[in-house]
């Protein structure tokens, strides 16, 4: 996640349980930590997403051929 989808990471967003659900089937959530440190979310974020800098971003898209970002 990056940009303003970060508060898609919180524990208190709309689809928070679809995410849960998603993590404990094994599927890694990963949000830019500055983008989530600009916006005060890092003591609301759910304990189970990577905070990740620009350059694992870069390399996490480059390795893997399904990215699905949110905004």
């Amino acid at each position: 996640m990056l940009e303003d989808g970060v508060f898609g990471a919180i524990k208190s967003a709309p689809d928070s349980v679809q995410l849960q659900e998603l993590i404990l089937l094994g599927v890694r959530v990963f949000a830019i930590s500055a983008d989530v440190k600009a916006r005060g979310l890092t003591e609301k974020l759910m304990a189970s997403v990577e905070l990740i800098d620009y350059d694992s971003f870069v390399q996490l898209t480059i390795e893997h051929r399904c990215v699905q970002s949110w905004y």
